[in-house]
């Protein structure tokens, strides 16, 4: 399998996994830097306090100390909260929260 398509599958398995609890949409070609936009529903919003994700979806591996760098310098509203999630072969999937100062 290509990795375009691999990287298009797994993108499509995060946004099945969110959209129970978020509006959620997937980056065109997902070129940017990040792959997922989720914005909470309202009743999660309310319950909850949830926070909208940008989220970048890797397979297989971590991304690199440059692609975390891109992350964090992107400038987002404080009500957003950067991630990215990585699914490995076979396993479950490895999310990690990137906080705002948290350089490498």
């Amino acid at each position: 399998m290509n990795s375009k398509r691999k990287g298009s599958r797994i993108e499509l398995r995060v946004r099945d996994e969110l959209k129970s609890s978020y509006y959620v949409t997937k980056a065109g070609g997902s070129l940017g830097v990040f792959d997922i936009i989720a914005i909470p529903s309202l009743q999660v919003l309310i319950d909850a306090k949830a926070p909208c994700l940008a989220i970048q979806v890797k397979a297989n591996r971590k991304p690199s100390p440059a692609e975390v760098q891109q992350m964090l310098d992107i400038n987002l509203p404080p009500y957003f909260e950067k991630q990215y999630w990585v699914k490995p072969d076979r396993k479950g999937w490895r999310i990690t929260v990137l906080k705002t100062g948290e350089g490498l």
